[in-house]
């Protein structure tokens, strides 16, 4: 959990369990070769007595001669502003608040005093409130640089062991609050789960954690390497996953995986509920090609020959912007990772090649700056070696591109003509004949191949 040298950031609450984790790092502080920092949080829920609290918590730093951390934050407010229970909004809260200290005192790791029972009760809660075998796995030994030391723990040996060192410690009254749900699991049902039916719940529920924190890790490894050789990321709201991933891998690594991409098409946290996985999977198995799947408004996925395409409808005002385009500059398509060029060449370099990332056009009639732009509904070209001129929109709906495809697509225009649909095809018109004197080659280049 530690390295030598780190700074520790140690939370401490005033109750029990935090103290006597303050009170076991600072005994072994010289011999793990760690500098601690104390942190305490008023939650703005306990009045007079958090004030207390916070006190109590700046002599023990005091009396250690340890730097004191104190924060506040209204847990209520926060609940509100993100519609969250006051225990998520309370987690939630101290993560941001203590990565955000914790990131401008130069600590490398924060240590919580969360203790066995209080991974039987996350568990257990989890449970009864519907999760899936991700969220068993409960309360982390290690995350990034959040550390449990007292995991191994229960309350009781705490306790006892608070007593025997005379560790004086804070009660929080709130803790017997039986109308907070994970209270009543605390007092009643834990307890009598424990007396009427098994003395060693609590040990159960931490061992099958335990089982799928391991399961976890090797989901966590497979989903890389699906990232790293089954996705394709065509632009910033787009992924692109095979068809086979879905029908190959089990149910645990598909949910994963699906959060994984929603959540970076979103960029925050994306959780898929159980009869939503379902819907989809009986969408994977029975939908026609083009079919689309809603994960929520403005999120979707699109089955395709041999993939399922996942992306983010975009309203924003980026995507009508126009490009002004010079010859021998390079230019980062609005809204994608690819790079475009235009560059003039002799004759002898032309190379006619099936690479639609490369082509040729004769340049006698441009005139500069061209334009890049989207595609509009009533634009037409004459695709290369037809002589009728061809709605654009036709012209992509023969070429199976659907709606989402469609919207990303753009043109070059020279004098308000257009000379290519870029990507798929150029205008007869500016196509490289024998005495073509000027000659330009459109390049295009994603940002991710300059690294590989």
């Amino acid at each position: 959990m530690f390295q030598k040298g780190e700074n520790v950031l140690v939370a401490v609450s005033g109750g029990s369990d935090s103290v006597v984790l303050l009170h076991l790092l600072f005994d072994w502080r010289k011999r793990l070769g760690l500098k601690l920092g104390v942190v305490h949080l008023n939650h703005k829920l306990r009045g007079k007595d958090a004030e207390e609290d916070k006190l109590f918590v700046e002599n023990l730093a005091k009396s250690r001669l340890l730097p004191f951390y104190s924060l506040q934050g209204s847990v209520k407010k926060y609940a509100r502003e993100k519609r969250l229970s006051l225990e998520e909004a309370g987690h939630l809260l101290r993560k941001h608040l203590f990565e955000d200290l914790a990131d401008r005192q130069g600590y490398q790791k924060i240590a919580t005093g969360h203790h066995a029972d209080d991974q039987a009760e996350t568990v257990f809660m989890r449970l009864i409130n519907g999760t899936g075998l991700q969220g068993l796995t409960g309360i982390r030994l290690l995350s990034g640089r959040w550390v449990r030391p007292l995991l191994f723990a229960k309350r009781n040996e705490i306790l006892e062991y608070a007593n025997l060192h005379k560790i004086d410690y804070r009660t929080d009254k709130t803790n017997l609050d039986l109308t907070i749900g994970r209270n009543r699991i605390r007092h009643e049902l834990l307890p009598l789960i424990e007396r009427e039916y098994n003395v060693n719940i609590t040990q159960h529920l931490n061992h099958l954690s335990q089982i799928l924190m391991e399961w976890d890790e090797y989901i966590s490894q497979n989903i890389e390497e699906i990232y790293r050789s089954r996705l394709n990321f065509l632009f910033e709201n787009k992924i692109q996953v095979e068809l086979k991933v879905f029908r190959f891998y089990f149910s645990w690594i598909i949910i994963v995986l699906c959060e994984r991409i929603l959540s970076d098409l979103t960029q925050q946290d994306f959780k898929i509920g159980f009869h939503q996985f379902s819907d989809f999977l009986s969408w994977i198995k029975k939908s026609q090609i083009g079919s689309t799947f809603t994960w929520r408004k403005n999120l979707k996925s699109i089955k395709q020959n041999n993939y399922v395409l996942f992306y983010r409808e975009i309203t924003d005002r980026r995507r009508e912007k126009q490009i002004k385009i010079f010859p021998e500059k390079e230019y980062l398509l609005p809204g994608t990772c690819i790079k475009f060029s235009l560059s003039k060449v002799l004759p002898g370099e032309v190379s006619f090649i099936s690479d639609k990332n490369t082509e040729f056009i004769n340049g006698v009639n441009l005139e500069f700056p061209l334009i890049i732009r989207n595609w509009r509904a009533g634009d037409y070209f004459i695709p290369l070696g037809l002589k009728h001129k061809k709605l654009v929109s036709d012209y992509l709906t023969d070429q199976k591109i659907g709606l989402p495809g469609k919207k990303e697509v753009k043109v070059l225009e020279n004098k308000g003509e257009i000379v290519a649909i870029l990507g798929l095809q150029i205008d007869d018109h500016y196509r490289v004949k024998d005495h073509s004197s000027i000659i330009f080659c459109l390049k295009f280049k994603r940002i991710e191949d300059e690294s590989s």
